[in-house]
């Protein structure tokens, strides 16, 4: 944890130089298999809202299924998964593309076709628009 700059150490701050609260490990006897338990348990705490967990529960697939986690980087740990899974080394963003792609495949035919007849209908309209000479 040391390597990512997200531990308390001696003299540290609460929060390093991006903002972001530092993690602080205690000797309490509570423990958490998972982010998620965690932040469920400390959401009055971590000013975590009931909607910020279902959006993040929605990794929770492609965590299971891929071992990735986050969208432009990787996360320190996994969501969904248990902690002794280790650091993630992937994104989720390309699983992500693959598998949405293919279900909005259809939804994005039907948009470009329905915007071709739409060109259309005003191309006709507006031929009706024009004043002719007679």
């Amino acid at each position: 944890m040391m390597d990512h700059n997200r531990t308390n150490t001696q003299g540290s701050g609460q929060f390093d130089s991006f903002g972001n609260k530092r993690m602080v490990y205690s000797s309490s006897a509570t423990t958490y298999a998972t982010v998620k338990d965690c932040l469920k348990a400390n959401a009055d705490e971590t000013e975590t809202s009931s909607s910020t967990l279902q959006s993040l529960s929605a990794f929770a697939p492609f965590e299971k299924k891929y071992m990735c986690s986050g969208i432009c980087e990787s996360s320190l740990f996994f969501f969904t998964l248990d902690v002794t899974e280790g650091m993630p080394t992937s994104t989720c963003l390309v699983q992500m593309q693959k598998e949405m792609g293919a279900q909005f495949y259809p939804i994005g035919v039907a948009c470009i076709a329905s915007g071709a007849v739409m060109l259309l209908i005003w191309l006709f309209q507006y031929a009706l628009w024009l004043k002719y000479d007679e």
